[in-house]
């Protein structure tokens, strides 16, 4: 168990779930990766995560994985995946609770700075590679 620690990367293929472990590893934060909905089941039964990083179009049983995971308490930061220039999907993604969406290729600048705008608690970023939605409510 993690204790809340690990990040949870949550990618749909492989070269973007291979990107995002690299990126997270490049800041020295420890993940736990998942590729698809039966992963995210068994990581999030055996581990708690406060923070994750999820593609927008993954779904379990028809529902967004995005919605589940913004669903639990112990969630702090959810930021989204997502084709960019997408504006549907990061509606989408936001309308599920999203705290940010991070256009692909994710690159480690975007990451790093999700992490310091949410450790510094800024309510909207505006910015060509990283979006934030409104603050989650308590």
């Amino acid at each position: 168990m993690n204790n809340g620690n690990a990040i949870l990367a949550v990618e749909v293929h492989p070269a973007d779930a291979e990107r995002l472990s690299q990126c997270l590893m490049s800041l020295d934060r420890p993940m736990r990766l998942a590729t698809s909905p039966q992963e995210l089941l068994e990581l999030i039964r055996r581990e708690t995560f406060s923070q994750a990083v999820v593609a927008a179009e993954m779904t379990l049983e028809d529902e967004s994985v995005l919605a589940l995971l913004a669903s639990l308490p112990e969630m702090e930061l959810l930021a989204a995946t997502g084709p960019p220039d997408d504006w549907e999907m990061e509606k989408r993604a936001r309308l599920a609770g999203a705290d940010f969406y991070l256009p692909r290729p994710v690159t480690t600048e975007a990451l790093a700075r999700a992490f310091q705008l949410f450790v510094r608690g800024t309510d909207r970023v505006g910015s060509s590679f990283l979006t934030r939605s409104q603050p989650r409510p308590p």
